[in-house]
């Protein structure tokens, strides 16, 4: 009777086991890291306080624009400022460009940024990145509770008279 039991116990443990083998199949994970560094031409130290933003984007058309992955890092030297971004390389299908953009900030002042991506090359694991200073940002435009807007039959730029 007891070898019974036993045998009944060990066939609920091997259907249990195949049941959670027979679940839904897990995720490929294939981690792999990107390094580099950003680095400018203009002669000029960074304040202190600024973050390096480096992103991976799809530049294959259809792919969306959606980063693959992104890291954002205080900044402790001046340039050449060297980085790494962990990413899933089983999220990259096969055939399609990838490149990596940087931005260099001071809170939320953009002070350098990449102007196009780098592409990336196969599994390449390096990248260098040349940032360009950000264009300014164009004032607010007026308030328009202040009173300082034109209306249209205001002359402008001609003599009380």
């Amino acid at each position: 009777m007891r070898s019974a039991s036993v045998v009944g116990v060990l066939a609920s443990v091997i259907v249990a086991a195949l049941a959670a083998c027979s679940g839904t199949p897990r995720e490929v994970v294939e981690m792999r890291t990107l390094r580099g560094s950003v680095t400018y031409r203009e002669r000029m130290a960074l304040p202190e306080g600024c973050t390096l933003a480096v992103r991976i984007l799809p530049v294959t058309p259809g792919l969306g624009d959606a980063p693959l992955a992104e890291s954002v890092a205080p900044i402790a030297a001046q340039v050449p400022i060297a980085f790494a971004v962990e990413y899933d390389a089983a999220r990259m299908p096969a055939g399609a460009a990838y490149g990596v953009v940087a931005s260099i900030r001071l809170g939320e002042e953009v002070l350098f940024a990449s102007p196009t991506p780098v592409l990336l090359e196969g599994a390449a694991g390096r990248a260098m990145i040349l940032a360009r200073p950000a264009p300014p940002v164009p004032p607010p435009p007026p308030d328009a509770d202040t009173g300082l807007e034109l209306q249209p039959d205001d002359e402008v730029g001609l003599p009380p008279g």
